[in-house]
């Protein structure tokens, strides 16, 4: 063991207990991953036109926040993805930084709509992505003197109180408006485990 030692200092003491069948690492101990970003994507089951596409957004920025909420999180980036049907050249990437963190689906969901409407070129749409990234703890965000703290404080008690209502029922049992028009899919990716039926 000593000449192991002399080689490869405290690896190779390590070395040697391992390969004679010692380790003395503590297994009890839990690795509770810690997640960098909370994505959703979606690809669509028919063509979708532009006209349509805010109501998807809504779906999946709606999941990504509450997701985000759950974890008592917010986000200072988020990354817009929007493919093409098969066939077609097109679609685009879009990466948003936000002046403040935000855990808010009417944030992120403004924010997807100002880039879907001003880099779409047309094509059919048949991928939906949006990821939240650079995660802060609630609390730590930064209040500008520009903000209508009033506003938010109200968009803030409404949405905790639409995440009990998930919470304690499901998913389904409070949703925005659009959701339960023919080209909402959130209704019935909600009913899915995994994303796929159960």
């Amino acid at each position: 063991m000593t000449l192991l030692y002399v080689y490869f200092g405290v690896i190779g003491e390590e070395l040697h207990l391992h390969s004679n069948g010692i380790d003395f690492s503590r297994i009890s101990e839990k690795h509770i991953p810690t997640e960098t970003s909370i994505a959703k994507s979606q690809i669509l089951l028919r063509d979708y036109s532009i006209d349509e596409i805010p109501i998807i957004l809504l779906g999946h920025t709606e999941e990504v926040c509450y997701r985000l909420r759950m974890q008592k999180k917010l986000a200072r980036t988020i990354h817009l993805s929007i493919g093409s049907s098969k066939g077609y050249d097109g679609g685009f990437r879009k990466t948003h930084t936000f002046n403040r963190p935000t855990n808010l689906t009417v944030d992120t969901y403004h924010v997807c709509t100002y880039y879907l409407h001003t880099l779409y070129t047309g094509e059919p749409i048949r991928t939906v992505s949006i990821s939240l990234t650079n995660l802060v703890a609630e609390g730590e965000e930064q209040i500008s003197l520009f903000d209508n703290v009033i506003q938010r404080e109200k968009e803030m008690r409404l949405t905790r109180v639409m995440d009990e209502i998930r919470t304690r029922f499901s998913k389904n049992s409070i949703l925005w408006g659009v959701s339960y028009t023919k080209n909402a899919t959130a209704r019935y990716r909600n009913t899915l485990l995994g994303g796929h039926k159960s």
